[in-house]
């Protein structure tokens, strides 16, 4: 399986200066770029290439932590997943996207189809199907291309 790492001969602020492209430069803007370069465009770029050989069901678990701080980061997923309220994380997570989490974990878990009878229908994802289950309280909702523009404004960085 191909692995993706950053490799570029611009500087960072070189790429950030070319992603900003009619964004604001502010604060906000910065910490969606680092997110966007550190982490999803990578991880895109690995459901994109897995995608070839295997059926890829890829989410965004976008429901913001009780600590402000925090937002919506890596592994503010746990306490749902495994149901499991956390004082710094999450001490009350929404039961109903509990079931859902649980529910999609369990079914690929047993089926490799996180398909269940909480959620819409959950697409998988390829280079010509950018199918993307987000996970919220506010409900789960298959997008095609969510984050394909960040995607294609990135790759350059990626590959060689």
């Amino acid at each position: 399986m191909k692995r993706y790492k950053v490799r570029t001969s611009h500087t960072d602020k070189e790429v950030y200066q070319l992603w900003l492209k009619n964004r604001p430069d502010n604060e906000d803007t910065y910490r969606a770029f680092i997110n966007q370069l550190d982490w999803r465009v990578g991880q895109e770029l690995d459901a994109e290439n897995q995608s070839k050989f295997n059926d890829v069901y890829y989410y965004l678990f976008s429901q913001p932590s009780a600590n402000e701080i925090l937002s919506a980061c890596h592994s503010i997923d746990l306490p749902y997943i495994f149901n499991n309220p956390d004082e710094d994380i999450e001490p009350n997570p929404n039961p109903k996207l509990v079931r859902q989490v649980q529910a999609s974990w369990a079914a690929f878990a047993a089926t490799g189809d996180p398909n269940n009878e909480f959620i819409p229908h959950w697409e998988k994802y390829s280079v010509g199907n950018r199918q993307t289950m987000e996970l919220n309280s506010k409900g789960c909702v298959c997008h095609k291309d969510l984050n394909t523009k960040n995607l294609n404004a990135l790759r350059y960085v990626y590959e060689d």
